[in-house]
């Protein structure tokens, strides 16, 4: 999975963050209350924040649900269905379907499939970077352990997105979706390279330090995780791997060990 980082090349979509419940621009939150029974929004596979959104989306009187909860709403239901199911394979029948709306009732809201994508893509990148903003200063090497904690928190909340952005980045040519992954990696490396050169200068890493070859280093330990997570499709494991890595990481560059 691929971070985004830089904050300035994507504004952070208003309609993903409009709506009920819908708090620091998470896509949901554990508020549901007096759910209507009566709803006829298909159930998901799991109890999950965007299963939860639905419910609570569903509680209200669903005509009357705005353009822009209409569209998270969707966001939400394809990260919930890319949990389980092969993002390329998903339909907007399969959307719609899960969201209990028509096609039709969709499309009123997406021009076509793309749109969805670009749609998911956006938020992943405006979300990631609200979180690695939200970080407390730190020196460098802790900003960037806190950087990888909060990517791997990421990832086991929403395991649909890292298979919705290895699946664009598998696409052949060039799609509005693709050049919205690219961001995500352009903008991750600039950070990592940031902190990497910050530890270099304050003596925190050895000063013979390559910052761009520990940039890809830590761009590869990070992406090896999550791929062999979703090959085994068990995210359990990686806080404590994550620790276990980044220790050996300062190690690799000359850097004290972690406490």
């Amino acid at each position: 999975m691929i971070i985004a980082v830089n904050t300035g090349e994507l504004a952070r979509p208003a309609f993903i963050f409009a709506g009920i419940g819908m708090m620091r621009g998470g896509i949901g939150h554990r508020r549901v209350s007096g759910v209507d029974r009566r709803t006829t929004a298909a159930p998901l596979n799991k109890k999950s924040d965007q299963s939860l959104f639905l419910l609570q989306c569903s509680a209200m009187n669903r005509p009357y649900l705005s353009a822009e909860i209409r569209r998270a709403e969707a966001v939400a239901t394809v990260i919930e269905l890319a949990a389980t199911q092969d993002p390329a394979v998903l339909t907007t029948g399969q959307i719609a379907a899960a969201m209990g709306v028509s096609q039709g009732a969709l499309f009123r809201h997406f021009p076509d499939k793309l749109a969805i994508w670009t749609a998911v893509l956006e938020w992943t990148c405006a979300e990631l970077n609200h979180r690695f903003d939200s970080l407390p200063e730190r020196p460098p090497l802790a900003r960037l352990e806190a950087m990888l904690a909060a990517h791997v928190e990421f990832v086991i909340e929403r395991p649909g997105v890292p298979r919705v952005l290895f699946g664009e980045l598998q696409r052949a040519g060039d799609t509005p979706t693709k050049a919205i992954a690219r961001q995500l990696m352009a903008g991750y490396r600039a950070r990592v390279a940031q902190a990497l050169h910050a530890a270099r200068d304050s003596g925190e890493v050895a000063e013979a330090t390559d910052v761009e070859a520990a940039t890809v280093l830590f761009l590869a330990m990070v992406q090896g995780m999550v791929m062999q997570s979703l090959a085994i499709d068990d995210f359990s494991a990686m806080p404590i791997l994550a620790r276990r890595l980044f220790d050996l990481f300062r190690r690799s560059l000359g850097a004290a060990p972690c406490a």
